[in-house]
């Protein structure tokens, strides 16, 4: 089956799903690339950017230099710096990491859906991302390389469920699940128990590969996650630095949390997750779907209606409605991230309590990749807390946007062409949005740092830029005279101790 798939990829191109997700992954990497120059947050930037410093230089992760993340996304931005050691080259891992989830949610999405509506779901993906607005800068956080690894992990579950034996699969959702872990421990600790938990519901009711081959297949997920996990443990405990990444990586978070989580979560989560906006936003779906719920009734109802009804929307839209359903439709205020949480929420307690059993609705093998993606989605969701932010939303939904497309698809039981334009039709205005948010955010007035080195081709405000460069200009004497000057912060922007 892998080598069928191989050979479709090879020589049949514009069939191939292979290649759809490659032109879709450098589609995304293209559009998001000049967004990786734009600001400099000396905290958040920092605190990823002095640690992979550190390490290149040969110091022990956790035992000589601090980490609050997993310890793989920090070697993995050291890889990144040995190449060019700058945060825009953490910034350009950052872009590759997003264009290859997308790659992989595109290839996990197809196993539900269309095509059609599995493109209108990438649509999502893309235009969703916070980095457009010049206020959420292109962080290279572990995040971004957890979704990469996450959905890494969609696309191996996925196939699997689907029936796919090769062992490809099986030791790629082990590995995945591992990286997703030691990048970023909340996602890959969810991300592995939801595997875990659709496991073993699907075996109780049912799922099987054929051949016999289940139990080889579980095995070989539980040896892929166990070698990654062995490697990086047993790394940091023949260095000396297990009780550090203890104490930095699960002690000092759940410190951070009982004292952080709350104020940020009542911070962002009115203004994030409105419910009046999502209310009206449903409100648009189902208007837009009244065509295929009247065809319910009366099957004679002509195609063309549900075509002359969307264009009846869309003249409302631009006639007298503009004002009034705009809000609905933009982010943060918007009704998306609402509105998504809440299908996927009560699609988990739909499977829970009714669709557990794919038996029952005649579709045994679509009712088990639905529960499936449907308990992957509902993990990842679990991220926008405590900080329910425009990045972590999207982290946090990434995975889910094909679940909410199926959703509107199978709900409505709208045709494919009606959903796929409808849904792209309400994302128009958020994308128009978020297109204009992007021209303004690389039109402002910026220049291109040259010193100090670490930063150099980053784009910030004259204002920083200006600082930081006076600030090198003081220090690089200072460390000449005494390349071995040690430095301390007092205070949160790691960004100052790349200096030392």
């Amino acid at each position: 089956m892998f080598m069928l798939d191989l050979r479709n990829f090879i020589w049949n191109p514009l069939k191939s799903d292979a290649w759809i997700a490659s032109l879709l992954t450098l589609v995304a990497g293209v559009i998001f690339y000049p967004f990786a120059a734009i600001g400099v947050d000396p905290h958040h930037d920092g605190i990823m950017l002095k640690p992979a410093m550190d390490v290149l230089s040969g110091q022990v992760l956790f035992r000589d230099t601090f980490s609050q993340y997993g310890p793989l996304t920090t070697y993995f931005q050291a890889l990144a710096l040995a190449v060019s050691p700058t945060l825009y080259s953490l910034r350009i891992l950052t872009v590759l990491a997003y264009a290859g989830s997308l790659g992989f949610l595109y290839l996990a999405w197809r196993a539900m859906l269309p095509r059609s509506l599995s493109l209108v779901a990438c649509l999502f993906f893309v235009v969703y991302a916070p980095f457009y607005h010049p206020d959420w800068p292109m962080l290279p956080w572990s995040s971004a390389l957890a979704l990469f690894f996450q959905s890494w992990a969609v696309l191996s579950l996925m196939r699997i469920v689907a029936g796919r034996a090769h062992p490809v699969w099986a030791w790629g959702l082990g590995i995945a699940c591992a990286c997703t872990l030691w990048c970023r421990q909340p996602v890959g600790i969810i991300l592995t128990a939801s595997v875990g938990v659709i496991a073993i519901a699907l075996h109780v009711k049912g799922w099987r590969i054929p051949d016999g081959a289940t139990g080889r297949v579980w095995g070989r997920v539980a040896a892929g996650f166990g070698v990654v996990t062995v490697l990086i443990l047993g790394h940091l405990a023949t260095h000396g630095a297990f009780g550090a990444w203890w104490e930095q990586n699960i002690l000092w978070p759940k410190r951070w949390a009982q004292h952080a989580d709350k104020f940020l979560f009542t911070w962002f989560a009115p203004r994030n997750l409105s419910l009046a906006p999502m209310l009206g936003l449903l409100g648009l779906f189902c208007a837009g779907f009244v065509p295929a719920i009247i065809r319910r009734a009366w099957s004679g109802l002509p195609r063309w209606a549900d075509l002359v009804w969307l264009g009846v929307g869309v003249a409302a839209y631009f006639g007298f409605a503009r004002a009034l359903v705009r809000p609905w439709l933009l982010l943060p205020e918007g009704g998306w991230n609402a509105l998504i949480i809440g299908l996927i929420v009560l699609q988990a307690l739909w499977v829970v309590v009714v669709r557990i059993d794919p038996a029952r609705t005649g579709e045994r093998a679509d009712g088990y990749l639905l529960a499936a993606m449907t308990g992957v989605a509902l993990g990842s969701a679990a991220q926008i807390y405590p900080v329910p932010c425009g990045n972590h939303i999207y982290w946090a939904l990434a995975p889910g946007l094909g679940l909410f497309v199926y959703l509107c698809w199978r709900w409505s039981r709208a045709e494919v062409w009606v959903c796929s334009l409808l849904v792209g039709l309400l994302l128009l205005p958020l994308g128009y949005d978020k297109f204009r948010w992007g021209q303004y955010t690389l039109g402002l007035p910026a220049i291109t740092l040259e010193s100090p080195s670490v930063l150099r081709g980053m784009r910030t405000t004259p204002e920083r830029g200006q600082a930081l460069q006076r600030l090198d200009q003081v220090l690089q004497p200072l460390l000449a005279a005494n390349p071995a000057q040690p430095g301390m912060l007092y205070g949160d922007d790691a960004l100052y101790l790349t200096w030392f």
